[in-house]
């Protein structure tokens, strides 16, 4: 029996120091090149701007920062990322507001990943690893509430990352665009127009609840919040976005809606697929918008 128990003790031994040395991970982090989990710890960590961009992937790959920057006149990051909305922008803010405040917050609105049940946000287990420094324990526990015991073991808070983690420091560097990813190719088609069905705008509460606490934690620290919504390929249902616009509006949060402007909506020239446009529609499309906020930050005297 005295065997078994000191068996059982170095073997618990064991699992927690091997826990414990999975923590240092963390610290790997910062030689990840590229991919979700380079971009993820940039932005928690590391970027900076005069302007933040917030969004899914038609924020991440319609912004051309640059562009951006010399139309307006000030520092612009991309901060937007394939396939997540209200939940990863709610950590993102907690990140950014732990090392500086920008002057400007642009939230590209992505009805299905900010608010609506029917797009499935990937996994938030990526920012478990940042939940206690940059207060997120809020999100985890609203998410599941038996994370606050889970998150007790790093084995749990990297399992999502352990194996993306080699790759990513392997990975060939994207060059400096300040967070903006372009897309290349062109479709081919066809133009399409969509409608949407009442199925598809039923709100997730999580969603919702943290999309509100983005534009609550943006305006306690009185930042302007602009909302955009990018053009795709073909004619569009504005009343996809409905819910967003009503938010915008009782906040009055102005709207930049170029959903289906004309000048981009039936070039498949501008298009990689039917939602997201290649670099060539992007610096078109940046040029536009950059020129719409800067106008606007002059006419509301606000500064940079």
């Amino acid at each position: 029996m005295k065997k078994f128990i000191f068996k059982l003790i170095v073997f618990l031994a064991i699992i927690i120091c091997a826990d414990s040395l999975t923590g240092n991970l963390y610290y790997l982090y910062d030689y990840v090149k590229g991919g979700e989990i380079g971009k993820i710890h940039q932005v928690m960590t590391k970027a900076e701007g005069d302007i933040m961009i917030l969004g899914s992937s038609k924020a991440y790959h319609h912004f051309n920062s640059k562009i951006l920057s010399d139309e307006i006149g000030c520092k612009v990051y991309n901060a937007g990322i394939d396939g997540r909305g209200s939940l990863t922008e709610y950590c993102f803010i907690k990140g950014i507001f732990s090392r500086f405040y920008p002057k400007v917050i642009v939230i590209e609105l992505t009805p299905g990943y900010d608010i609506y049940k029917n797009w499935i946000d990937q996994s938030m287990n990526f920012f478990a690893p940042y939940k206690h420094k940059y207060g997120l324990d809020s999100l985890f526990l609203d998410i599941d509430p038996t994370n606050n015991i889970k998150m007790l073991s790093n084995a749990y808070q990297y399992n999502s990352s352990i194996l993306r983690i080699l790759p990513n420091m392997l990975s060939v560097r994207r060059p400096n665009l300040d967070g903006y990813a372009p897309l290349f190719g062109v479709h081919k088609g066809p133009i399409k127009s969509y409608k949407i069905t009442p199925q598809e705008c039923e709100i997730e509460p999580l969603k919702y609840k943290y999309f509100i606490k983005v534009l609550d934690e943006i305006e306690a620290h009185n930042i302007p919040i602009i909302f955009t919504i990018s053009p795709a390929l073909g004619n569009h249902d504005i009343n996809y976005y409905k819910k967003l616009l009503d938010v915008a509006k009782s906040r009055n949060i102005p709207v930049f809606n170029h959903l289906n402007d004309t000048l981009f909506i039936y070039n498949l020239s501008y298009y990689s697929d039917t939602f997201h446009m290649n670099s060539k529609g992007a610096d078109a499309y940046s040029k536009i918008i950059g020129k719409e906020i800067s106008n606007y930050l002059k006419e509301n005297n606000i500064n940079l």
